[in-house]
Protein backbone atom coordinates (compact mmCIF):
# COMPACT_ATOMS: atom_id res chain seq x y z
CA UNK A 1 0.00 0.00 0.00
CA UNK A 2 0.88 3.55 -0.65
CA UNK A 3 3.38 2.80 -3.73
CA UNK A 4 0.48 2.88 -6.31
CA UNK A 5 -0.46 0.55 -9.09
CA UNK A 6 -2.53 -1.41 -10.56
CA UNK A 7 -2.46 -4.58 -7.63
CA UNK A 8 -2.90 -1.85 -5.08
CA UNK A 9 -5.83 -0.04 -7.12
CA UNK A 10 -7.66 -2.93 -6.94
CA UNK A 11 -7.23 -4.10 -3.51
CA UNK A 12 -8.31 -0.55 -2.47
CA UNK A 13 -11.43 -1.38 -4.42
CA UNK A 14 -12.19 -4.66 -2.71
CA UNK A 15 -11.42 -3.99 0.35
CA UNK A 16 -13.83 -0.69 0.25
CA UNK A 17 -16.66 -3.12 -1.36
CA UNK A 18 -16.59 -5.25 1.45
CA UNK A 19 -16.68 -2.40 4.00
CA UNK A 20 -19.91 -1.36 1.97
CA UNK A 21 -21.35 -4.75 2.48
CA UNK A 22 -20.93 -4.46 6.54
CA UNK A 23 -17.15 -6.02 6.61
CA UNK A 24 -14.67 -5.46 9.37
CA UNK A 25 -11.31 -5.71 7.26
CA UNK A 26 -7.65 -5.28 8.55
CA UNK A 27 -5.06 -5.24 5.64
CA UNK A 28 -1.61 -6.70 6.74
CA UNK A 29 1.43 -5.03 5.28
CA UNK A 30 5.26 -5.88 5.06
CA UNK A 31 6.58 -2.31 3.29
CA UNK A 32 4.21 0.26 4.25
CA UNK A 33 5.91 2.78 6.10
CA UNK A 34 3.04 4.55 6.65
CA UNK A 35 2.83 5.63 3.33
CA UNK A 36 -0.65 7.70 2.67
CA UNK A 37 -2.58 5.36 0.43
CA UNK A 38 -2.75 6.28 -3.27
CA UNK A 39 -6.53 5.20 -3.54
CA UNK A 40 -9.00 6.35 -1.34
CA UNK A 41 -9.27 3.57 0.84
CA UNK A 42 -12.16 3.79 3.37
CA UNK A 43 -11.33 4.99 6.55
CA UNK A 44 -12.69 2.62 8.61
CA UNK A 45 -9.90 -0.17 7.36
CA UNK A 46 -7.22 -0.35 9.85
CA UNK A 47 -3.74 -1.30 8.38
CA UNK A 48 -0.92 -3.12 10.35
CA UNK A 49 2.66 -2.89 8.72
CA UNK A 50 5.31 -5.63 9.69
CA UNK A 51 8.11 -3.43 8.91
CA UNK A 52 10.39 -6.18 7.21
CA UNK A 53 11.44 -4.03 3.96
CA UNK A 54 11.23 -7.21 1.63
CA UNK A 55 11.23 -4.38 -1.16
CA UNK A 56 14.37 -2.76 0.45
CA UNK A 57 16.35 -5.93 -1.19
CA UNK A 58 15.34 -5.71 -4.68
CA UNK A 59 18.25 -4.51 -6.75
CA UNK A 60 21.07 -6.36 -4.56
CA UNK A 61 22.85 -9.75 -5.31
CA UNK A 62 20.50 -12.46 -5.90
CA UNK A 63 22.82 -14.86 -3.18
CA UNK A 64 22.36 -11.81 -0.48
CA UNK A 65 18.40 -11.22 -0.95
CA UNK A 66 18.00 -14.95 -0.54
CA UNK A 67 19.76 -15.20 2.56
CA UNK A 68 17.61 -11.98 3.60
CA UNK A 69 14.43 -13.30 2.30
CA UNK A 70 14.78 -16.53 4.57
CA UNK A 71 15.75 -14.13 8.08
CA UNK A 72 12.98 -12.16 6.98
CA UNK A 73 10.53 -15.40 6.60
CA UNK A 74 10.68 -16.43 9.96
CA UNK A 75 9.98 -13.00 11.60
CA UNK A 76 7.19 -12.37 9.15
CA UNK A 77 5.55 -15.77 10.38
CA UNK A 78 6.14 -14.73 13.92
CA UNK A 79 4.33 -11.60 13.27
CA UNK A 80 1.63 -13.26 11.14
CA UNK A 81 0.57 -15.99 13.87
CA UNK A 82 0.62 -13.60 16.76
CA UNK A 83 -1.36 -11.59 14.77
CA UNK A 84 -4.04 -13.95 13.32
CA UNK A 85 -4.40 -15.69 16.94
CA UNK A 86 -5.30 -12.62 18.85
CA UNK A 87 -7.53 -11.36 15.79
CA UNK A 88 -9.17 -14.91 14.81
CA UNK A 89 -10.48 -13.61 11.47
CA UNK A 90 -12.87 -15.22 9.97
CA UNK A 91 -11.00 -15.58 6.17
CA UNK A 92 -7.98 -14.43 5.46
CA UNK A 93 -6.91 -13.54 1.90
CA UNK A 94 -3.47 -12.77 0.76
CA UNK A 95 -1.96 -11.97 -2.44
CA UNK A 96 1.97 -12.04 -1.16
CA UNK A 97 4.73 -14.24 -2.24
CA UNK A 98 6.32 -14.96 0.73
CA UNK A 99 3.21 -15.70 2.52
CA UNK A 100 2.11 -18.69 0.86
CA UNK A 101 5.13 -20.57 2.00
CA UNK A 102 3.53 -20.94 6.05
CA UNK A 103 -0.03 -19.16 5.73
CA UNK A 104 -1.86 -22.18 5.53
CA UNK A 105 -0.01 -23.82 7.85
CA UNK A 106 -0.88 -21.52 10.97
CA UNK A 107 -4.05 -23.41 12.66
CA UNK A 108 -6.00 -20.03 14.39
CA UNK A 109 -9.35 -21.48 12.58
CA UNK A 110 -9.68 -19.22 9.61
CA UNK A 111 -10.10 -19.83 6.02
CA UNK A 112 -6.58 -19.48 4.21
CA UNK A 113 -7.25 -17.61 0.69
CA UNK A 114 -4.43 -16.95 -2.20
CA UNK A 115 -5.59 -14.12 -4.64
CA UNK A 116 -3.08 -14.63 -7.86
CA UNK A 117 -2.57 -11.15 -8.96
CA UNK A 118 -0.20 -12.46 -11.42
CA UNK A 119 0.50 -15.69 -13.53
CA UNK A 120 3.14 -19.02 -13.63
CA UNK A 121 4.41 -17.68 -16.53
CA UNK A 122 6.30 -15.24 -14.75
CA UNK A 123 8.56 -17.97 -13.48
CA UNK A 124 8.67 -18.92 -17.17
CA UNK A 125 9.84 -16.11 -18.73
CA UNK A 126 13.00 -16.23 -15.71
CA UNK A 127 13.75 -19.51 -17.31
CA UNK A 128 13.77 -17.97 -20.68
CA UNK A 129 15.35 -14.79 -19.36
CA UNK A 130 18.49 -16.55 -17.59
CA UNK A 131 20.11 -19.70 -17.87
CA UNK A 132 18.51 -22.76 -15.95
CA UNK A 133 21.93 -23.41 -14.15
CA UNK A 134 21.91 -19.63 -13.11
CA UNK A 135 20.70 -19.10 -9.40
CA UNK A 136 17.46 -17.44 -10.82
CA UNK A 137 16.97 -19.75 -13.37
CA UNK A 138 16.82 -22.46 -10.77
CA UNK A 139 14.78 -20.34 -8.66
CA UNK A 140 11.80 -19.85 -11.23
CA UNK A 141 12.13 -23.72 -11.61
CA UNK A 142 11.67 -24.00 -7.68
CA UNK A 143 8.97 -21.53 -7.13
CA UNK A 144 7.08 -22.30 -10.14
CA UNK A 145 6.65 -26.20 -8.80
CA UNK A 146 6.34 -24.67 -5.41
CA UNK A 147 3.24 -22.92 -5.97
CA UNK A 148 1.50 -25.64 -7.68
CA UNK A 149 2.04 -27.72 -4.38
CA UNK A 150 1.55 -25.02 -2.25
CA UNK A 151 -1.95 -23.73 -3.96
CA UNK A 152 -3.62 -26.94 -2.80
CA UNK A 153 -2.97 -25.98 1.03
CA UNK A 154 -5.20 -23.29 0.62
CA UNK A 155 -9.27 -23.21 0.86
CA UNK A 156 -9.61 -21.27 -2.17
CA UNK A 157 -6.88 -20.04 -5.24
CA UNK A 158 -8.51 -17.02 -6.59
CA UNK A 159 -7.18 -16.25 -10.41
CA UNK A 160 -7.88 -13.92 -12.77
CA UNK A 161 -8.18 -15.26 -16.03
CA UNK A 162 -9.60 -18.83 -17.71
CA UNK A 163 -5.85 -18.71 -19.03
CA UNK A 164 -4.49 -18.88 -16.30
CA UNK A 165 -6.78 -21.62 -14.91
CA UNK A 166 -6.38 -23.68 -17.72
CA UNK A 167 -2.32 -23.36 -17.33
CA UNK A 168 -2.63 -24.22 -13.69
CA UNK A 169 -4.73 -27.46 -13.84
CA UNK A 170 -7.95 -26.58 -12.68
CA UNK A 171 -7.48 -27.49 -9.38
CA UNK A 172 -11.37 -27.95 -7.37
CA UNK A 173 -10.41 -25.04 -5.02
CA UNK A 174 -9.72 -23.02 -7.60
CA UNK A 175 -11.67 -20.14 -8.56
CA UNK A 176 -12.03 -17.71 -11.66
CA UNK A 177 -13.05 -13.94 -10.36
CA UNK A 178 -11.55 -10.83 -13.03
CA UNK A 179 -10.76 -7.88 -11.24
CA UNK A 180 -13.31 -5.06 -10.63
CA UNK A 181 -12.86 -1.64 -12.31
CA UNK A 182 -12.30 0.72 -9.86
CA UNK A 183 -13.73 3.43 -11.18
CA UNK A 184 -16.94 3.43 -13.63
CA UNK A 185 -17.91 6.85 -16.14
CA UNK A 186 -19.97 7.25 -19.05
CA UNK A 187 -17.76 9.58 -20.99
CA UNK A 188 -15.65 8.01 -24.10
CA UNK A 189 -12.35 9.69 -25.04
CA UNK A 190 -12.72 11.87 -28.26
CA UNK A 191 -10.19 9.67 -29.70
CA UNK A 192 -8.67 12.77 -32.68
CA UNK A 193 -5.95 13.65 -30.37
CA UNK A 194 -2.56 12.42 -31.43
CA UNK A 195 -1.30 10.79 -28.17
CA UNK A 196 -0.73 7.25 -27.72
CA UNK A 197 -1.03 6.09 -23.78
CA UNK A 198 1.34 3.68 -21.88
CA UNK A 199 0.88 3.14 -18.32
CA UNK A 200 2.58 0.96 -15.46
CA UNK A 201 5.49 0.30 -13.32
CA UNK A 202 8.30 0.67 -14.20
CA UNK A 203 9.60 -2.70 -14.31
CA UNK A 204 11.19 -5.51 -16.51
CA UNK A 205 7.52 -7.22 -17.01
CA UNK A 206 6.20 -4.13 -18.10
CA UNK A 207 8.95 -3.50 -21.29
CA UNK A 208 8.56 -0.21 -22.06
CA UNK A 209 12.10 -0.29 -23.58
CA UNK A 210 10.65 -2.09 -26.26
CA UNK A 211 7.78 0.24 -26.89
CA UNK A 212 10.42 2.60 -27.54
CA UNK A 213 11.83 1.00 -30.00
CA UNK A 214 8.34 0.43 -31.60
CA UNK A 215 7.79 4.31 -31.27
CA UNK A 216 11.47 4.69 -33.20
CA UNK A 217 9.93 2.97 -36.26
CA UNK A 218 6.62 4.78 -36.34
CA UNK A 219 7.31 8.65 -34.81
CA UNK A 220 9.39 9.81 -37.84
CA UNK A 221 5.71 8.97 -40.06
CA UNK A 222 3.38 10.75 -37.69
CA UNK A 223 5.66 13.64 -36.71
CA UNK A 224 2.31 15.20 -34.67
CA UNK A 225 1.93 12.18 -32.34
CA UNK A 226 3.22 11.33 -29.05
CA UNK A 227 3.85 8.87 -26.58
CA UNK A 228 2.83 9.19 -23.10
CA UNK A 229 4.22 6.56 -20.45
CA UNK A 230 2.44 7.43 -17.14
CA UNK A 231 4.12 5.29 -14.05
CA UNK A 232 6.77 4.65 -11.44
CA UNK A 233 8.97 2.27 -10.77
CA UNK A 234 12.49 1.33 -10.12
CA UNK A 235 13.37 1.21 -14.10
CA UNK A 236 11.83 4.70 -14.85
CA UNK A 237 15.54 6.61 -14.62
CA UNK A 238 16.81 4.58 -16.95
CA UNK A 239 14.22 4.35 -19.48
CA UNK A 240 14.57 8.12 -19.43
CA UNK A 241 18.47 8.02 -20.30
CA UNK A 242 17.14 5.06 -22.86
CA UNK A 243 14.89 7.95 -24.12
CA UNK A 244 17.39 10.56 -24.55
CA UNK A 245 19.80 8.41 -26.06
CA UNK A 246 17.78 7.61 -28.99
CA UNK A 247 17.02 11.18 -28.90
CA UNK A 248 13.04 11.34 -28.62
CA UNK A 249 12.73 13.31 -26.14
CA UNK A 250 10.41 15.83 -28.11
CA UNK A 251 7.97 12.96 -28.75
CA UNK A 252 8.19 10.34 -25.74
CA UNK A 253 6.66 12.05 -22.54
CA UNK A 254 7.57 10.04 -19.28
CA UNK A 255 5.65 11.26 -16.65
CA UNK A 256 5.04 10.17 -13.16
CA UNK A 257 2.35 7.84 -11.81
CA UNK A 258 -0.72 9.03 -10.75
CA UNK A 259 -4.16 8.63 -8.71
CA UNK A 260 -6.12 10.67 -11.06
CA UNK A 261 -5.90 8.36 -14.15
CA UNK A 262 -9.54 9.11 -15.85
CA UNK A 263 -8.42 12.48 -17.50
CA UNK A 264 -5.42 10.60 -18.82
CA UNK A 265 -6.94 7.85 -20.25
CA UNK A 266 -10.06 10.61 -21.85
CA UNK A 267 -7.05 12.41 -23.61
CA UNK A 268 -5.66 9.53 -25.06
CA UNK A 269 -6.72 8.55 -28.72
CA UNK A 270 -4.91 4.80 -28.31
CA UNK A 271 -3.74 2.54 -25.45
CA UNK A 272 -0.31 0.24 -25.99
CA UNK A 273 0.81 -2.59 -24.06
CA UNK A 274 4.46 -4.46 -24.68
CA UNK A 275 4.49 -6.95 -21.01
CA UNK A 276 5.74 -9.70 -21.46
CA UNK A 277 3.71 -11.58 -18.76
CA UNK A 278 0.33 -10.11 -16.97
CA UNK A 279 -2.13 -11.05 -14.77
CA UNK A 280 -5.21 -9.32 -15.35
CA UNK A 281 -3.99 -5.42 -17.01
CA UNK A 282 -6.15 -3.16 -15.00
CA UNK A 283 -5.06 -0.55 -17.55
CA UNK A 284 -6.64 -2.42 -20.08
CA UNK A 285 -9.67 -2.88 -18.37
CA UNK A 286 -9.81 1.14 -17.96
CA UNK A 287 -8.53 1.76 -21.49
CA UNK A 288 -11.34 -0.23 -23.03
CA UNK A 289 -13.95 1.30 -20.37
CA UNK A 290 -13.12 5.17 -21.84
CA UNK A 291 -13.25 2.97 -25.69
CA UNK A 292 -9.54 3.61 -26.59
CA UNK A 293 -8.49 0.87 -28.86
CA UNK A 294 -5.68 -1.29 -27.60
CA UNK A 295 -2.76 -2.61 -29.12
CA UNK A 296 -1.17 -5.18 -26.95
CA UNK A 297 1.50 -7.99 -27.05
CA UNK A 298 -0.44 -11.33 -26.98
CA UNK A 299 1.47 -12.31 -23.76
CA UNK A 300 0.37 -14.29 -21.11
CA UNK A 301 -2.06 -14.43 -19.22
CA UNK A 302 -5.09 -11.33 -19.71
CA UNK A 303 -4.91 -9.35 -23.14
CA UNK A 304 -6.11 -13.21 -25.05
CA UNK A 305 -9.06 -12.77 -22.47
CA UNK A 306 -9.76 -9.25 -22.74
CA UNK A 307 -9.11 -8.40 -26.35
CA UNK A 308 -10.64 -9.57 -30.15
CA UNK A 309 -8.07 -8.99 -32.73
CA UNK A 310 -8.98 -6.57 -34.77
CA UNK A 311 -12.28 -5.80 -33.00
CA UNK A 312 -11.70 -3.58 -30.22
CA UNK A 313 -7.77 -3.76 -30.70
CA UNK A 314 -5.00 -5.85 -32.11
CA UNK A 315 -3.22 -8.88 -30.75
CA UNK A 316 0.13 -9.32 -31.67
CA UNK A 317 2.66 -12.05 -30.82
CA UNK A 318 4.67 -11.05 -28.15
CA UNK A 319 8.20 -9.60 -28.85
CA UNK A 320 7.10 -8.65 -32.52
CA UNK A 321 7.99 -4.85 -32.77
CA UNK A 322 7.84 -5.04 -36.27
CA UNK A 323 3.95 -6.44 -36.26
CA UNK A 324 3.23 -3.97 -33.26
CA UNK A 325 4.39 -1.13 -35.26
CA UNK A 326 2.52 -1.97 -38.31
CA UNK A 327 -0.89 -2.11 -36.05
CA UNK A 328 -0.22 1.18 -34.52
CA UNK A 329 0.42 2.71 -37.27
CA UNK A 330 -3.17 1.36 -38.41
CA UNK A 331 -4.27 3.19 -35.44
CA UNK A 332 -2.74 6.53 -35.69
CA UNK A 333 -3.61 7.21 -39.71
CA UNK A 334 -7.14 6.12 -39.60
CA UNK A 335 -9.14 8.44 -37.22
CA UNK A 336 -12.76 6.24 -37.89
CA UNK A 337 -10.95 3.25 -37.75
CA UNK A 338 -9.67 4.28 -34.17
CA UNK A 339 -13.69 5.19 -33.80
CA UNK A 340 -14.96 1.91 -34.79
CA UNK A 341 -12.43 -0.29 -32.42
CA UNK A 342 -12.97 2.21 -29.33
CA UNK A 343 -17.15 2.17 -29.59
CA UNK A 344 -16.97 -2.09 -29.78
CA UNK A 345 -14.72 -1.50 -26.64
CA UNK A 346 -17.57 -0.68 -24.39
CA UNK A 347 -19.18 -3.03 -25.50
CA UNK A 348 -17.27 -6.04 -25.38
CA UNK A 349 -15.88 -5.00 -21.92
CA UNK A 350 -19.33 -4.56 -20.39
CA UNK A 351 -20.36 -7.95 -21.68
CA UNK A 352 -17.27 -9.89 -20.45
CA UNK A 353 -15.67 -8.24 -17.13
CA UNK A 354 -17.43 -6.78 -13.53
CA UNK A 355 -17.93 -3.45 -13.77
CA UNK A 356 -18.43 -2.19 -10.23
CA UNK A 357 -16.95 -3.03 -6.99
CA UNK A 358 -19.78 -4.41 -5.58
CA UNK A 359 -19.75 -7.33 -7.48
CA UNK A 360 -16.05 -8.54 -6.06
CA UNK A 361 -18.03 -8.91 -2.52
CA UNK A 362 -20.90 -10.25 -4.27
CA UNK A 363 -18.80 -13.42 -5.97
CA UNK A 364 -16.67 -13.54 -2.83
CA UNK A 365 -19.41 -14.34 -0.41
CA UNK A 366 -20.70 -16.73 -3.23
CA UNK A 367 -17.27 -18.57 -3.11
CA UNK A 368 -17.16 -18.66 1.25
CA UNK A 369 -19.99 -21.01 0.92
CA UNK A 370 -18.11 -24.07 -0.42
CA UNK A 371 -15.30 -23.33 2.98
Amino acid sequence: MGVGGGVERVTTTKVNALVQQGHEVVILTTDYKGQPTSYGLDKSVKIIDFGLGYAEDFNIPIWTRLFRTISKMKRHKKAMSAFLFDYRPDIVVTTHPVETAFLPFIKDGSKKVLEYHGSKFIYRMERSAKSILSLRGLLARIYEQRDACISRNFDAVILLTKEDYDSRGKQKNMYVIPDPLSFEIQESADLSSPIVLAMGRHTEQKDFFSLVDIWEMVCDKFPDWKLRIVGDGYLKNSLICYVQRKKLGNSISIENGTSEVVPIYLNASIFAMTSKFEGLPMTLLEAQSVGLPIVSYACPCGPRDLLKDSENGFLVAPSNKVEFSSRLEALMRDESLRREMGARAKKILAATILSISWDYGLNYSSISKHF
